[in-house]
């Protein structure tokens, strides 16, 4: 596991891992941390967990994240920029996004590497590089591709991450 981070957070995360706690359990995790991509090579997947206003940054910089079929899982709040791709003739007209991306700088992820996310999970970020868990039996990540096929890539991504627990 690699982790993309910056200042204090990066510098807690090298020395203790990233932690979490949830409800009496504490779960630390040693990974490999670089504020730069490319130090951290080809992943196989990413999990894109920053606000969206920092997304343009994100797809300017996460190509040293990506092999030939490397999925990125934006999970953020909202609706998303890629919104429509591939959507199903059968479903209603998508809404006009192009204020979520208003100079295109998205599309350098790459529609076609997206699945879906929607996460639902309170937490809270006291310290650097350790998140509370503040509603432990309520969390939900949903992941799906965008046409909601049931891609093997998403099964792959889904079985590593129930694995992992």
């Amino acid at each position: 596991m690699s982790v993309v981070a910056r200042g204090p957070t990066l510098d807690v995360i090298r020395k203790t891992g990233l932690v979490l706690h949830s409800a009496d359990i504490r779960i630390g995790k040693p990974v490999q941390a670089s504020a730069k991509a490319a130090d951290l090579g080809p992943q196989d997947v990413v999990f894109s967990t920053v606000k969206a206003t920092d997304s343009v940054a994100l797809a300017r910089g996460v190509a040293p994240l990506l092999g030939p079929k490397t999925p990125i899982a934006p999970a953020q709040n909202g609706i998303p920029w890629w919104y429509g791709y591939r959507l199903p003739a059968d479903r209603p007209e998508p809404p006009d996004l192009r204020h979520l991306d208003p100079d295109g700088g998205l599309w350098a992820l790459g529609a076609e590497r997206c699945i879906g996310g929607i996460v639902m999970y309170a937490s809270d970020m006291r310290d650097p590089g350790v998140a509370i868990d503040t509603n432990p039996k309520n969390n939900v990540l949903l992941l799906g591709e965008p046409d909601d096929q049931q891609s093997e890539r998403v099964q792959e991504v889904r079985a590593a991450l129930i694995a992992a627990g």
